[in-house]
Formats: C-alpha cells, sequence, structure tokens
C-alpha cells in the first residue's frame, strides 16, 4: 500500500490542475470557433429556409425571389466558373499590392475530406506563389482571400520572410460550387 506523503499529493492536486488546463484550452481555443462556424452556418441554412417556405406559401415576390437566387449564385455557384475565379483573383491582387508569381489549377479535389463537406458540393482548387513586400500587404490579402463572396477555404498556407519586412510563399485555396442545382 502506498503511503501518501505531501509530495504525492501536490502530485496528484498539479496534474489534476493540469488535465483541467488542457480541457479549458480545448474548449476555448479548439471547439468554440468550430462552434462558431456551425451556428453561422445554421443561421444562413435557416434564413434561406424561410426564404424557400415563404416562396411555397406565394408570400414572395418573382422579384425578391430572383434577388435572393442571384445572391446565392454567388455565394454557391452552379458552375465552376474559372474566369470569375481570376479575375477575383487579380482584383484582390491589385488592391492589396500583392503580386501573385503563379496561379495553378490543381487536379486535387475533395477526396481527401469528404467527411466534412456534403456530398453535393465540388470544390476547384488552386495554387498561388505569390511576394508581398509588407506583412501587412500578406495579412490584407489573406483577409481578401477569406472574405470575398463566393464559398472559399484557405486550404494551406506556406510563408518565408525575405527580406526584413518582405514575405513571399504559397497558398492552396478551394472555391466551392454545387453543380447538382440549377437556378433557373
Amino acid at each position: 500500500m502506498i503511503k501518501w506523503n505531501r509530495t504525492y499529493t501536490l502530485l496528484s492536486i498539479l496534474i489534476v490542475l493540469f488535465l483541467i488546463l488542457i480541457w479549458y484550452y480545448s474548449q476555448l481555443y479548439l471547439l468554440e470557433p468550430a462552434r462558431e462556424s456551425i451556428r453561422d452556418s445554421e443561421v444562413t441554412l435557416a434564413e434561406h429556409q424561410v426564404l424557400l417556405d415563404l416562396a411555397d406559401l406565394g408570400k414572395l415576390s418573382i422579384e425578391s425571389i430572383e434577388r435572393e437566387a442571384d445572391l446565392i449564385r454567388v455565394n454557391l455557384p452552379t458552375e465552376k466558373n474559372l474566369d470569375q475565379i481570376i479575375v477575383t483573383l487579380q482584383e484582390i491582387e491589385r488592391e492589396t499590392g500583392v503580386i501573385l508569381d503563379l496561379v495553378n489549377l490543381s487536379d486535387s479535389e475533395l477526396k481527401t475530406d469528404l467527411d466534412y463537406y456534403p456530398d453535393e458540393i465540388s470544390a476547384v482548387r488552386y495554387q498561388i506563389d505569390f511576394t508581398a513586400e509588407t506583412f501587412a500587404e500578406f495579412e490584407a490579402f489573406l483577409l481578401a482571400l477569406n472574405d470575398q463572396e463566393r464559398a472559399v477555404e484557405i486550404d494551406e498556407l506556406k510563408v518565408q520572410q525575405t527580406s526584413t519586412e518582405a514575405v513571399s510563399g504559397s497558398v492552396a485555396i478551394r472555391f466551392f460550387y454545387d453543380d447538382g442545382v440549377k437556378i433557373n
């Protein structure tokens, strides 16, 4: 039988506190952002469901249904719209001052992450090599990529500092679309 003394008691308390700290950290920094993303998605889906219900009841005008359909098409287009993606990337390049050295259409698909995406959703993946004169330009570039209207995911990011302020690197992004839905 183990005879408890102050050292074992203190060690046990430290282990319990460490486990509580790990639990708290995982709740705060790992699970809460995922929960927030789920809540945002649920709110968006609820808004679209209300509009669909109103449309089914005939309480929405044709114009308001068409406006909502146009908004949905922007967020999740029904086609790849590769030309739209390139124009968007060029606009982001102009706005942020980041130079896009290479924009390459990648062949990889959602096969590795199929559990995380609905079956109907498809994606186009681009690999982009970039150069920024300052870290602030790089940060603005990432925010502009993430904040566009079309559903997009930053998949991979590699950055290296080339001088005291300049950075270069590559980013892989996925642009989503749903070719199973045709809104007429």
